[in-house]
């Protein structure tokens, strides 16, 4: 959420600011009582945080620290990553958000009677109106950081629910892999002995032509194989500094001849500057192939492919997005399923491989519906 939008939407303007920073003149003797206030707040609306004495000072310093940065500003992503932090403490201790809006009500509270009781009459409506758009932007942020970490926890709960389901068969793939590998290479070995005695012999092309289309349906299975292994037992990370947005351009710059007989523009938003993450770089390039091959397949002549690349110093989220039909709701959690495909010649493995892939990372991998078409999201930790 840009804070400067929703300092815009809330009418907050800088004689506010100014305001505020009057405010805290008049206020900062009286903070530390503010913040023992919201303390009882909190353990009123849930009393197992009641803190022991020691974490009550610091939570006490804490509070401190939090109330002035939203008096004295500035009002920047620095500020709204305060507020993220602070969100998050609120969720590691199972804070209902209800609760958490109680909390701010008596905080809100607070502060208006010391307005009331600091400053003279005359200056009391402005000061208030300054307060409580302070607290319209507190409150949006809270309501904001606290959805995203609701969704995050129901992806990484859905996600190891996937990993548990995908293990056993994992195991099962993995035996059936290693079992007709070895057969099928033997079976490919002999077709060649058989193909260079027909040769010597002059007079058997017919038979060659044969074993020629036998040796490339074993190299499909044996290829279909490698894809099984790298699903079940996907060799260990090999990480090293690797620049994404390179890979990103690698894969552009690679498929394009394919999207353009298929009609289709892909399109790639990234800075010049390179976007360093320690990771798997034959990994992660699998993934953003796995990607962009599903997106060009999915769109029809005409249609849009787009590569985009966002980083902060914790993570990188790459996405790639299309303009196809998209991928129906109930379809969703399907998708990582190993053998599921919606397409004819499909194996089913490839976003199992790209799950797989990403989960090793640490990272997540998310599906949004667009309009038209679908966009994959993925993120993942720079170290």
């Amino acid at each position: 959420m840009p804070i400067t939008g929703l300092l815009k939407h809330v009418g907050m303007s800088e004689q506010d600011m100014a305001l505020l920073r009057t405010l805290h003149e008049s206020l900062q003797p009286h903070l530390q009582d503010v913040a023992s206030t919201f303390i009882a707040a909190i353990v009123e609306s849930i009393p197992s945080l009641d803190p022991s004495s020691s974490e009550r000072e610091r939570l006490l310093s804490e509070l401190v620290a939090w109330m002035e940065r939203g008096l004295l500003g500035p009002y920047d992503e620095a500020f709204s990553a305060t507020r993220a932090a602070f969100i998050a403490k609120m969720r590691d201790c199972d804070t209902p958000l209800e609760s958490m809006f109680v909390v701010m009500s008596v905080l809100r509270l607070e502060y208006q009677a010391r307005v009331l009781a600091l400053h003279p009459v005359e200056q009391h409506g402005d000061l208030l109106r300054a307060v409580h758009r302070l607290f319209d932007v507190e409150l949006a942020l809270m309501a904001h950081f606290h959805r995203l970490a609701s969704d995050r926890l129901l992806v990484s709960r859905v996600s190891g629910l996937h990993v548990e389901r995908l293990d056993a068969l994992s195991r099962l793939t993995s035996a059936l892999a290693h079992g007709l590998r070895n057969p099928l290479n033997s079976a490919k070995l002999q077709l060649e002995l058989l193909e260079r005695r027909f040769l010597k012999g002059g007079d058997a092309a017919e038979l060659v032509g044969h074993g020629r289309i036998a040796q490339g349906e074993i190299a499909r299975v044996a290829q279909l194989l490698a894809d099984f292994l790298a699903f079940a037992q996907p060799p260990p990370l090999v990480l090293t500094e690797t620049d994404v947005s390179g890979l990103l351009r690698h894969v552009h710059e690679a498929r394009r001849l394919r999207a353009e007989e298929r009609n289709v523009e892909m399109l790639l938003d990234i800075d010049d500057a390179p976007v360093t993450a320690s990771v798997d770089s034959t990994k992660i390039l699998r993934v953003i192939e796995n990607l962009v091959d599903n997106a060009i397949d999915a769109v029809t002549e005409g249609g849009h492919v787009w590569l985009d690349l966002e980083s902060s110093p914790r993570e990188i989220v790459f996405s790639i997005s299309d303009d196809g039909p998209g991928i129906p709701r109930e379809l969703h959690l399907r998708i990582y399923d190993p053998f599921f495909t919606t397409k004819e010649a499909g194996t089913g493995l490839g976003m199992a491989i790209v799950h797989s892939f990403v989960h090793l990372h640490r990272g997540t991998i998310a599906l949004t519906e667009r309009n038209p078409g679908s966009r994959f999201e993925v993120t993942v930790p720079r170290e």
